[in-house]
């Protein structure tokens, strides 16, 4: 059983003060946290050196989909915690109350994940916070509260933050900017590409006449989908096909209630409430239906 920061800290902090050191508890319990803060950042680097062995990009993004939804909630209920606290970062003593501390470690660690996940994974993950605004925003607030308790971290925690700003312009680009993780992702047309096919196969598409731009389907007779038009004009094959009209207001039981229009039309009455029979064969593009 692999145990926490927090449940180490509760366990060695007895062990500290037993020593008789002249320094406070606070400061103790300080030099601790560094110490299991560092024990933890190993730990969440080999868990993402082994996430980029997935060559899946799917399950890339759905796994940080993932990661984000559960992030973004401790770092929001952390927030909620550590602001209603007497803790002030920079000026109060390191909290020793457990639910201040844990409150505090977890913005600092998730933080952290999710910025080297963004460093890692830049378009999969922009594209993951994209989808909720909310999310950029805990973790603008995230990186701006670690600066706060700076004095905490150890360097290289401190270059991911800096990096994960300036990949996401939270901050101005230094002129030498360069995202050392970028150069192994793949190039946009082809992340552009893997994103769109993502996002059809999320939008199961119904076989059958689809609904067109600017109608309702009220009623079907027989094979024949019913639908009202407003006030612009459709434009029809005329070579192809004849139109059925009928006045608005008069529902159709039959074929036989419909009266025929003479002649072939190049276009419907464009009047408001004008009622047509648009043979499912049709496919809508842009305002025009043809035949498929």
């Amino acid at each position: 059983m692999i145990l926490k920061p927090q449940s180490i800290f509760l366990i060695l902090f007895p062990l500290f003060l037993q020593l008789g050191s002249s320094i406070s508890e606070s400061e103790i319990a300080e030099k601790l946290y560094k110490k299991l803060l560092k024990r933890q950042r190993a730990e969440q680097l080999s868990a993402i050196k082994s996430f980029q062995k997935i060559s899946n990009y799917e399950k890339q993004y759905q796994m940080i989909t993932l990661m984000a939804e559960k992030v973004f909630t401790i770092i929001q209920d952390s927030r909620a915690i550590i602001e209603s606290s007497p803790f002030i970062p920079g000026v109060s003593e390191f909290p020793l109350e457990d639910k201040i501390r844990d409150a505090l470690s977890n913005i600092i660690e998730n933080a952290a994940l999710f910025s080297e996940i963004i460093l890692r994974f830049p378009d999969i993950s922009v594209a993951v916070l994209k989808t909720n605004n909310n999310w950029d925003i805990l973790l603008q607030w995230g990186i701006a509260y670690c600066y706060q308790v700076k004095y905490l971290l150890d360097d290289s925690t401190i270059k991911v933050l800096s990096l994960v700003s300036q990949e996401l312009n939270h901050v101005p680009r230094d002129p030498n900017y360069v995202n050392p993780y970028r150069k192994s992702q793949k190039s946009d047309e082809e992340t552009e590409e893997e994103m769109r096919k993502i996002k059809r196969k999320k939008k199961k598409l119904k076989k059958g006449p689809k609904l067109y731009q600017k109608s309702e389907v009220l009623y079907e007779i027989g094979n024949y989908p019913v639908r009202q038009f407003g006030v612009s004009s459709i434009l029809i094959r005329s070579i192809l096909f004849s139109p059925f009209s009928l006045d608005f207001g008069k529902v159709p039981d039959t074929m036989a209630d419909l009266s025929t229009s003479t002649g072939y039309e190049t276009e419907c009455p464009p009047y408001e409430g004008s009622w047509h029979i648009i043979p499912p064969d049709y496919v809508h593009m842009d305002d025009e239906y043809r035949y498929s």
